[in-house]
């Protein structure tokens, strides 16, 4: 009697164990699975995260702006009255996401936009300028890295 006892719950150990084992390989999968649909939500994500800093300048929006700006920027006013000019502005509005280009920013891979423009004076003087934004495609979103302007 005492071994069909042991028997039995030797029965109900393996029994248990098993199934468990079979729960955490099912939580394993759906955590992957989970992950990989993190990964291509983010990646849609930053599409429409371009079309949202674009519209901050577009609209006028100042304080959604400044979601977008990272601490090392030094000036972001200055910097969104910049992007308001005629020359900047029409290069932004009609960029994709898919026209940014993957560029290096203290060895990590960021998405670069540039515009840029060249006329003369009234004294003939030739001119160029151009303006290159930095952004890095974060779990938090799309954040300006860096800016550059020349000219």
């Amino acid at each position: 009697m005492k071994r069909l006892i042991i028997l039995s719950f030797a029965i109900f150990l393996i029994t248990s164990c098993s199934s468990n084992s079979e729960t955490s390989t099912e939580g394993q999968n759906n955590d992957s699975l989970q992950s990989e649909t993190t990964q291509q939500t983010v990646a849609i994500a930053y599409d429409t995260e371009w079309n949202r800093f674009k519209n901050t300048i577009v609209n006028n929006d100042s304080i959604a702006f400044l979601t977008f700006v990272g601490p090392d920027v030094t000036d972001p006013e200055w910097l969104f009255t910049m992007l308001k000019e005629d020359w900047v502005l029409e290069d932004l509005t009609a960029a994709t996401y898919a026209d940014l280009t993957i560029s290096d920013y203290n060895g990590i891979p960021v998405k670069e936009f540039s515009a840029g423009v060249e006329g003369s004076d009234e004294e003939g003087n030739i001119y160029e300028s151009g303006i290159y934004l930095y952004f890095e495609e974060s779990a938090d979103g799309f954040v300006l890295v860096n800016v550059l302007m020349a000219g």
